[in-house]
């Protein structure tokens, strides 16, 4: 390969990753966090983790990771290095219980995505 083609390939890369962030950018609805606790809750949701982030573009980033474990394991439970990894440094707040999710305020306005069984949430 050449310089030009993995150029070429890096500017697909960023073609195809700034068209599904706009997808996903499509899904995004704006809630109040006692939604997505109730998601927690509701059986017939499929949802049985929140995953929670504190801006719009970085949920949307978390997004494309959950995406690819979704793809890659349909209902997946199993969470990605990259994912674990952020989860430890804190980056991404992880919640399978309501209990996690006390200190946040039912009210507290929020942009959500419902990618089951994930609910991811930014704060």
């Amino acid at each position: 390969m050449t310089n030009a083609d993995d150029l070429a390939d890096a500017r697909d890369f960023d073609e195809c990753y700034q068209t599904t962030l706009n997808e996903f950018r499509s899904l995004m609805d704006w809630t109040e966090f006692r939604t997505a606790k109730a998601a927690l809750s509701l059986t017939h949701l499929k949802v049985s983790q929140l995953l929670i982030v504190h801006s719009k573009e970085r949920l949307l980033e978390l997004a494309f990771m959950v995406d690819g474990v979704l793809r890659s394991e349909p209902g997946s439970m199993i969470l990605i290095p990259q994912l674990e990894m952020a989860i430890q440094r804190g980056e991404v707040e992880h919640a399978t219980t309501l209990g996690q999710v006390e200190h946040i305020d039912d009210f507290q306005e929020c942009h959500v995505i419902y990618m089951p069984p994930f609910y991811l949430v930014a704060v």
